[in-house]
């Protein structure tokens, strides 16, 4: 028979890791009844049947839009318990309802589908350092936010150069870059291939033999393989 601590190891081990959390829960012994008046949990620690509970508490009914709630979510909740780290409303971003404590939370990727801890510890510095508003989730593993952070930057990049008058050769050889890897990725269609092809072509003759025009013409020429 497996110890529980195996079980528990054999299951964390999965989830994708956070660089500076890792993938396993960061026990702190605290788990405040959700039920008590004086605990406000975020709703991704919550579920519709706790929510039934503290708004007959609050305003003596249930509410009727958790009627439709109780169809979409599930009965237990994905908090981990003994996760909890005391929260301060005081600099939380205008709530309508402040949080008192945060809990890690389970959740799936909604990009590559595996498995992942939003952590207490990172709820407090978003909704507190960096004052995102309560409503805002975590929806990316670490690992999808950090490319869909690049692809952002990617594009960013290569709509600034697009609307640069006076490029010169390296901004050219920049937005070529810029442009496969978004065609790489699939946001960009294959016809602005062409675009980068006359890109290519305004690089200076002393200059393609670079790494990176070499590269860049490596990369289109593997894509022409593949369409």
């Amino acid at each position: 028979m497996k110890s529980r601590g195996k079980i528990f190891e054999s299951k964390y081990d999965s989830y994708v890791e956070h660089p500076r959390y890792g993938c396993r829960p960061r026990f702190t012994g605290l788990s405040p009844d959700p039920n008590d008046l004086k605990v406000q949990l975020h709703s991704n620690a919550t579920n519709v049947h706790e929510l039934q509970k503290r708004a007959v508490q609050v305003f003596g009914k249930k509410l009727g839009y958790m009627t439709r709630l109780e169809k979409m979510t599930p009965k237990e909740p994905v908090r981990i318990s003994g996760t909890a780290i005391k929260a301060e409303p005081s600099l939380q971003n205008h709530p309508t309802v402040p949080v008192t404590h945060y809990f890690d939370v389970e959740r799936v990727c909604r990009d590559c589908k595996q498995p992942f801890i939003f952590f207490a510890e990172e709820q407090k510095y978003w909704y507190e350092a960096l004052k995102f508003p309560l409503d805002s989730d975590c929806i990316r593993c670490p690992k999808c936010r950090k490319t869909d952070r690049f692809i952002s930057r990617t594009r960013a990049t290569y709509e600034q150069l697009a609307g640069k008058t006076d490029r010169d050769w390296k901004d050219d050889l920049r937005m070529a870059s810029s442009a496969l890897t978004l065609v790489e990725d699939g946001l960009f269609g294959n016809r602005v291939i062409q675009t980068i092809r006359r890109l290519l072509k305004k690089i200076p003759e002393a200059s393609k033999t670079q790494n990176a025009y070499l590269n860049l013409v490596a990369r289109l020429k593997l894509i022409g393989k593949q369409s």
